[in-house]
């Protein structure tokens, strides 16, 4: 059974994970978050992958979120702590959100 990630961000990082992981074996994109899902992509991602909810992200039977958004509050900050509360693996590289927050995460965790 493939490693499932959900991705909070479809942008121009979020797309470039997306084409480095899409043709692995062990791993599988479920579910990618994104703003608008009218908006134009660099990657191909089936519609089906994609929403606008972060509870459809986070309750559908993903292993990790990755979160590459960008920003230190509001859904960035929520999508975090509710993976984390769930027990889900989180990766980010979000020097802003982990500055500001770990504190909260570390309670978390």
């Amino acid at each position: 059974m493939p490693y499932r990630i959900g991705m909070l961000g479809g942008g121009t990082v979020g797309g470039g994970v997306y084409e480095l992981l899409k043709n692995e074996k062990t791993i599988e994109i479920a579910k990618i978050c994104v703003r608008r899902l009218d908006k134009p992509r660099d990657f191909d991602a089936p519609k089906s992958c994609l929403t606008t909810s972060i509870d459809e992200l986070l309750t559908d039977d993903i292993d990790c979120l990755v979160e590459v958004a960008g920003g230190s509050s509001g859904v960035v900050k929520d999508a975090v702590f509710k993976a984390l509360k769930l027990g889900k693996t989180v990766v980010t590289a979000n020097k802003a959100l982990l500055a500001e927050q770990m504190k909260d995460i570390q309670e978390i965790l």
